[in-house]
């Protein structure tokens, strides 16, 4: 799943993914794209252990933190997180911040519903694309647990 447009990432707020994501490549029907106020959503169609990734990056600020999160079953960041990372914004703000969240292996039921956000401790622009590397979520089946 891809961003497909920029947005303000408001100082201190979780952003979960809602309208400005698309599916690029999902043979498997898995993404649900989301709303004003309804998550997206990536469903796992099959019992097993999958690859989980999310890449995205953050501009403007010229301090302060970007964080993403993975959630699984849930939005809410503290109970449901799988996968996370974190990146101070440089000095000079040129670059911006750029995330990671990983997981190689993570293991999940049919029906299982993965969701991403993006947090930023000050005022910032969460960006379809940095450098040339797009903001994007990847999930793919590994093999059975």
């Amino acid at each position: 799943m891809q961003r497909i447009s920029d947005s303000a990432l408001p100082a201190g707020a979780n952003v979960t993914a809602q309208y400005a994501w698309s599916a690029v490549e999902d043979p498997h029907g898995m993404f649900t794209p989301g709303a004003s106020g309804v998550a997206a959503t990536i469903t796992a169609p099959v019992d097993g252990v999958y690859f989980v990734h999310f890449h995205a990056a953050a501009m403007g600020a010229t301090s302060g933190y970007h964080a993403v999160k993975v959630m699984l079953n849930g939005t809410d960041e503290s109970t449901h997180s799988v996968a996370t990372d974190l990146a101070l914004f440089p000095s000079g703000g040129a670059d911006g911040a750029v995330v990671d969240a990983l997981r190689p292996r993570l293991p999940l039921a049919r029906g299982d519903r993965l969701h991403w956000s993006q947090f930023s401790s000050v005022a910032a622009t969460a960006v379809s694309s940095a450098l040339g590397v797009p903001t994007e979520v990847v999930v793919h089946y590994v093999g059975a647990g």
